[in-house]
């Protein structure tokens, strides 16, 4: 464990490197992207990511704040046996929430709502490359029925929209969140 959690500070020095030229480059936004989990389960246990990456991300988030730069995390997977740390570490957003992981929205949004902005939850994996663009408006509405009261949701696909999406799947995510989203309208 000692060369692991000297490999850590090792990580930390270089990523704050990195931290630094974005924000010397004016990011508003940095957004650490870690795939630590598969579909169902977590790549290793959280005493694990307690213990070698929340000290890795509250110094990156700290740099970062004190920058006045927002910070979100992504990955994919069934992350949620991470969330409690990823808030303590000082993330103002967890992005992904990916569904075909098992990642409900409705349970995250009452578990951790008030304690971070959650990005996401539209499938990537089926509903944009193969879904009818009914699906598609009726999965952009749960999100935002679930979600966007109250604020601290951003409405958004699971990962990067691929080559795989269907552009008018795309359109229609969006067309229904100009419709349907924003929080002025339905109530948010």
């Amino acid at each position: 464990m000692d060369f692991l959690k000297k490999l850590a500070r090792n990580i930390t020095k270089n990523l704050i490197e990195v931290a630094k030229g974005w924000c010397d480059a004016g990011f508003e936004i940095v957004t650490w992207a870690d795939d630590c989990a598969y579909k169902g389960r977590v790549m290793f246990p959280p005493a694990v990511f307690h213990d070698l990456i929340e000290p890795i991300y509250t110094t990156l988030n700290m740099y970062c704040h004190k920058r006045g730069v927002l910070t979100f995390f992504h990955s994919d997977g069934f992350t949620e046996p991470f969330f409690e740390g990823l808030i303590r570490s000082g993330f103002d957003g967890i992005q992904s929430l990916e569904p075909a992981a098992g990642m409900d929205l409705a349970h995250l949004k009452e578990a951790y709502g008030n304690e971070v902005c959650l990005i996401g939850n539209l499938d990537c994996s089926e509903l944009l490359p193969f879904g009818k663009p009914a699906d598609v408006v009726a999965a952009t509405k749960r999100c935002l029925r679930v979600a966007a009261k109250g604020g601290g949701y951003i409405l958004g696909p699971t990962t990067d929209i691929t080559d795989a999406c269907k552009p008018e799947n795309i359109k229609v995510m969006m067309d229904t969140l100009l419709k349907h989203g924003g929080y002025n309208r339905q109530g948010f």
